[in-house]
């Protein structure tokens, strides 16, 4: 299949251009499209977090070129199976490595998605891993260390019952602090202001409550609402 037909994205001196062309035109939805071209700044690169993010929001499979090192990967996610592959499991990545992945090519996902995590051989370059870990690791500990534009703002939080607290979310430190939060609404600073939390580590963790869909926001002029990521997560 050609360049052309493929209509891939890249993601170059912070613009969204179609591989060849030159143009902004491209097979992602136009609301998908609008979505990664916020986080578009000059002098930057689109961050993982921010793909992941809008991956999620829009239940749409997508396939990335991640810039590893010296190396690329392909990373190809199904948020609707809550799951990606990857030639390795980026949930498991160190911090300081997470913080270096950068994202250079997007482009729609042409395989068919995969029906549970036993489909796929698990082969070097073909490897299914769940997507929840994914995302909470890398909002804990990728490169964005700012909230998520969807939860930012003069807002109240609290965690939602429904949100599934496993072991490998956090040590046993957090998950008291998330069992805490569930009863009682609170603000950012008053986050950042908990014994351990400083104002980075409080976003972090609030992106990575958002991704797992599981952050309740009162704003100030609306009701509480839960700010679900979709039906991409099966609980």
């Amino acid at each position: 299949m050609s360049q052309t037909a493929l209509s891939t994205v890249r993601l170059a001196d912070s613009s969204l251009t179609s591989t060849g062309s030159g143009t902004r035109l491209s097979t992602l939805s136009p609301s998908l499209f609008a979505d990664l071209e916020r986080f578009a700044k000059p002098g930057t690169q689109t961050e993982l977090l921010e793909v992941l993010a809008a991956c999620i929001r829009h239940v749409q499979p997508l396939t990335l070129i991640l810039e590893h090192g010296p190396t690329a990967l392909q990373l190809l996610l199904f948020p609707r199976q809550g799951l990606f592959i990857c030639g390795i499991d980026l949930s498991a990545l160190d911090p300081n490595t997470m913080k270096t992945l950068r994202v250079t090519h997007i482009e729609p996902t042409l395989v068919a998605a995969p029906e549970n995590l036993g489909r796929f051989p698990r082969t070097d370059a073909t490897r299914q891993y769940p997507l929840s870990p994914l995302l909470w690791r890398f909002a804990l500990h990728g490169a964005r260390s700012e909230l998520l534009p969807e939860i930012a703002g003069p807002v109240m939080y609290r965690v939602s019952p429904a949100l599934t607290l496993d072991r490998w979310m956090a040590d046993r430190g957090l998950l008291t602090t998330l069992h805490a939060l569930r009863n009682t609404p609170f603000s950012l600073h008053e986050l950042a202001q908990r014994p351990g939390f400083s104002p980075e580590r409080a976003e972090r963790l609030l992106n990575g409550i958002y991704l797992q869909a599981g952050l309740i926001i009162s704003r100030v002029h609306g009701r509480p609402t839960r700010a679900s990521m979709g039906s991409w997560l099966r609980r």
